[in-house]
């Protein structure tokens, strides 16, 4: 049974650069919700020990700057995916989440 507070939106279309401060790798988001994002198709060279991440979440028109901290993360054996926390967010951040659900 999950204990999820929000419903996770599957994403289409949303790209995603994630950096450590240090390099900046791009990814896919898989799915969201306004404080979580769980990001596939990492390349094997990043490090995905760090304390907090730049992600800059993307589609076609719009384009968002937030801050994360990872809460997980897999490993495979062509790419790594992770999930993370969200604790800093443009105001535009939340209409937008909602603007997927429909």
């Amino acid at each position: 049974m999950e204990r999820r507070l929000q419903q996770r939106t599957n994403s289409q279309q949303l790209r995603v650069e994630i950096s450590d401060g240090l390099q900046s790798y791009d990814g896919v988001v898989s799915n969201l919700t306004y404080t979580g994002v769980a990001i596939e198709g990492l390349p094997q060279r990043i490090d995905l020990n760090s304390q907090a991440y730049n992600l800059t979440i993307h589609d076609n028109e719009k384009r968002f700057e937030l801050r994360a901290v990872p809460r997980w993360s897999t490993i495979s054996e062509t790419h790594k995916s992770m999930g993370a926390k969200i604790y800093e967010v443009p105001r535009s951040w939340y209409q937008f989440v909602d603007s997927l659900d429909k």
